[in-house]
Parts: C-alpha cells; sequence; structure tokens
C-alpha cells in the first residue's frame, strides 16, 4: 500500500560528469542514497504531521563529506540495524549498512521459522545505506497477523565471504 510510501525521482543524473558522486541525504532518518545506482528514493511516511528533509547533493568525494547534513555517505562497517518503527503497523523500515557492495538476502520468518516475506533474494547492492520496506504482507501480497516476527539477512561478497549474517526480532500490532 503505497499510500504510506513516499517517491522521488532524480531524471538526467547521466548529465552530472561520472568523476563525481551523487546522493539522496535523508537527514530526518540519518541515511543517504547513492543515485548512480537507483534514481529513486523511497521512503515510509509514518506520521504525516512531521516534515521530512531530504536533501540533493553532487560532488566530489572530499565535497561530499564535508556538506552531508551529517550524515555519513561512504560506510566503514557492514550492519543490519534494528527495524523501525517497533512495534509497527502498518509497515517498518530495515537499515542494511554495506562498506563494499556484496550480495544480499533479507528474509521475514514467523516464529515457527516460516519463510514469510523475501525483501532481497541475491540482489547485488553497492557500497551505502540500503532502506528495505516491509509492509506486513506475506509473499502472496496478503496482509499477515499481528505478532512476533524475525528478519534476517545475509550478505556475503563477491569472494563468497559471509560479511553479515545476523537476525533481528520486531513485532506487528494491529
Amino acid at each position: 500500500d503505497d499510500e504510506h510510501n513516499v517517491y522521488l525521482t532524480f531524471e538526467d543524473l547521466d548529465l552530472i560528469p561520472e568523476e563525481l558522486d551523487i546522493f539522496a541525504i535523508d537527514v530526518t532518518l540519518g541515511i543517504a542514497q547513492d543515485l548512480r545506482w537507483r534514481h529513486v528514493y523511497r521512503y515510509a511516511v509514518t506520521n504525516p504531521q512531521e516534515k521530512h528533509n531530504v536533501r540533493f547533493i553532487a560532488g566530489t568525494r572530499e565535497f561530499l563529506k564535508n556538506n552531508n547534513a551529517g550524515v555519513e555517505l561512504f560506510p566503514d562497517r557492514y550492519a543490519l540495524s534494528q527495524n523501525f518503527p517497533n512495534p509497527f503497523n502498518p509497515q517498518t523500515s530495515i537499515l542494511l549498512t554495506m562498506q563494499d557492495g556484496a550480495t544480499v538476502n533479507l528474509v521475514v520468518y514467523n516464529l515457527l521459522g516460516e519463510e514469510i516475506a523475501i525483501l532481497a533474494n541475491n540482489e547485488y547492492r553497492p557500497a551505502g545505506y540500503h532502506n528495505f520496506i516491509w509492509k506486513g504482507l506475506n509473499k502472496e501480497g496478503q496482509r499477515v497477523a499481528s505478532g512476533l516476527y524475525f528478519y534476517m539477512a545475509r550478505v556475503v561478497s563477491p569472494k563468497g565471504e559471509i560479511l553479515i549474517s545476523d537476525t533481528h526480532k520486531m513485532v506487528l500490532v494491529k
């Protein structure tokens, strides 16, 4: 249900010289997206009354480091963050931080260990911050019941090294 999401589409980015990096910086969430990789930035609206601050920035790596609105653009680690909000209804965001590009699997499970939803299935993602949104739907697109769920990330380098294998719990309330 896209009524709780905002999509910002950036066009004609190929007109910006290739030696420059291009980012959408979400100051509200404290994350950034490399727009050379994906031209659409999406975020979940948790409170329609609150302002959401997203900035567009292009420049050299040095310029970006000095004008990043306090958001780290070039992560130095791999990490799976706790979803937000938690508990949630109707959707939640899961942040994956990646120092280098790698293959990502991100799956939601129920208490019985059954696979409920696949948010990333062997998808390559470049270095950066990746925000996944789970809308509380199963693989068939049906709403799941209130309760405790788990999400597991497995991130594998191009050489086959496991960079992240981590699980967190989240609660869906209706």
